[in-house]
């Protein structure tokens, strides 16, 4: 992802990608309440 310039993972698991560095990881709610 990173590669290609993909700073941003929208994903309803987000503890299954904490470990990912330089990525900011998104849950679908988060969008909703902000």
């Amino acid at each position: 992802m990173i590669v290609h310039n993909i700073p941003y993972l929208l994903t309803f698991n987000p503890n299954d990608f904490i470990s990912l560095p330089n990525i900011t990881i998104i849950h679908p709610q988060d969008l909703l309440t902000n």
